[in-house]
């Protein structure tokens, strides 16, 4: 989140605080689900109506966000998560973080699903470069590191470095590839969205991964499911994804052994096809339908035995509703409500 789209942030989270009962007599919704975002992830949406909510949550990065703004954000999102029966996280580690901050809480782990074309992009022609592919950001995503890192191999390597994305510290990061020498070995292609990415990542050599933190490891997946082996920093999140086998995790922040890593893969392309067949299988449990199955199960659990009709945010017109009216909410027991702590009960991804 960079400092220019601050004030539109705290405009949304205004607008939900103040507009949530209009939409709730409007689309009368069976399950609220607030998507928790930057910079404090939850504004404690189960404090502000009666509507069963389900907490959908990517990540837990308030206190990063608080050291960059100065602002007490961390105490917002310890409100957010306490506030929350019901929490689906990203991944298992941010699941065992949410259960230690909850205790009371059911929370279950839906990882990130993948597109199917994901399984289906082969290289016309695989390079011998090395990528990286994401926000161009140093505190989250390392990219000082990986430069660092590249600085100590370039002489011994072929592999130029290809730098696809956007994102605050760009300049930074040109600057700084020029004072260590290496501008000419890399390549900015600038943002990728779309199946493109896909065809990026499936026509590289290895994909570097420098991230300092993740709360489930997009672009990983995406790497493995095209074939190509991934180098990263074995942390939380990430080690579920990169493991041995598929990909080379190293110690983390350890930037001569990200260095290492990287020049052993370079260096021997058997060895990257070895690992890169064994990607697509690693993730196959990415699936879409089985994603979705079980969030429609997180959503169908806080409801009373009845299926979901219809999500917030999901209805409108060109959407069915159900065959009949909702029924009667069944209230929870009193000492479960929290009532007393706001006017009703109960707020909201690479």
């Amino acid at each position: 989140m960079s400092a220019g789209h601050f004030p539109s942030l705290m405009a949304y989270f205004g607008a939900v605080l103040t507009g949530l009962r209009r939409l709730e007599r409007r689309w009368q919704p069976d399950v609220i689900v607030e998507d928790f975002a930057a910079p404090f992830s939850s504004i404690a949406v189960p404090y502000l109506t009666r509507t069963p909510v389900v907490g959908v949550v990517q990540w837990l990065f308030a206190a990063d966000k608080a050291k960059q703004y100065h602002l007490p954000f961390q105490h917002i999102e310890r409100l957010g998560v306490g506030a929350h029966d019901t929490l689906v996280a990203v991944s298992e580690d941010l699941a065992g973080e949410l259960r230690a901050r909850n205790p009371s809480a059911d929370v279950r782990a839906v990882p990130n699903g993948l597109e199917p074309v994901a399984w289906h992009v082969r290289p016309r022609q695989r390079g011998d470069h090395m990528l990286f592919l994401g926000r161009l950001e140093m505190a989250q995503k390392g990219m000082d590191l990986l430069l660092d890192a590249y600085a100590q191999i370039a002489a011994y390597t072929r592999s130029d470095l290809v730098i696809a994305g956007d994102g605050p510290d760009e300049a930074a990061l040109r600057a700084r590839a020029e004072s260590l020498g290496i501008a000419h070995r890399l390549h900015w292609l600038g943002r990728i969205d779309g199946p493109a990415r896909f065809e990026i990542l499936a026509a590289a050599r290895l994909v570097c991964m420098p991230s300092c933190y993740e709360t489930f490891g997009m672009v990983a997946a995406e790497s493995l499911a095209v074939g190509t082996p991934v180098v990263a920093f074995d942390i939380p999140c990430l080690r579920a994804l990169v493991r041995p086998g598929v990909g080379v995790p190293v110690e983390a922040f350890d930037v001569r052994a990200l260095a290492g890593a990287m020049l052993a893969l370079a260096n021997d392309p058997a060895r990257c096809a070895r690992l890169g067949a064994a990607g697509p299988d690693s993730v196959r449990h990415l699936d879409w339908d089985a994603v979705a199955a079980a969030q429609l199960a997180a959503y169908e659990s806080v409801l009373p035995a009845r299926p979901v009709a219809r999500v917030a945010g999901r209805g409108g017109p060109g959407h069915p509703g159900p065959a009949r009216p909702c029924p009667q909410r069944v209230p929870r027991p009193a000492a479960a409500r929290r009532s007393d702590l706001g006017p009703g009960r109960r707020e909201p991804h690479r």
